[in-house]
């Protein structure tokens, strides 16, 4: 789990430098740096729980295959386990993606601006 977060970071930090300067515009019309990290965050989540939510439906489909390979009589539905995992997948994106969009958000505006 600490290697799929730092693989995490890594790709949020590489997607949030290479739109540095939509960020640089979203805060020079107007929005706070409160603002440009939330919006960093909650693209974290949507990728984590995409990525979570597909995760799980290839493990059921691909659990449920390899039980109807070994002839098995009956495959319950891992409910609870789904569950902590639908859970977990944002938490461990927000923990990801934190550090780049802090990052992203104390940028140098007219920097960003005339670097780009």
């Amino acid at each position: 789990m600490f290697l799929n977060i730092i693989e995490l970071m890594n790709n949020m930090a590489s997607s949030l430098r290479e739109r540095n300067r939509e960020f640089a515009v979203l805060r020079a019309l107007g929005n706070r740096p409160n603002q440009v990290v939330g919006l960093a965050l909650l693209e974290g989540i949507i990728i984590s729980l995409a990525g979570g939510l597909i995760g799980i439906i290839s493990g059921l489909v691909f659990g449920y295959h390899i039980l109807a390979g070994l002839d098995a009589n009956e495959y319950l539905f891992p409910g609870q386990i789904v569950f902590i995992q639908l859970i977990i997948s944002p938490l461990i994106s927000l923990a990801a993606a934190w550090i780049p969009s802090i990052w992203i958000s104390r940028r140098n505006l007219l920097k960003a601006l005339y670097l780009e």
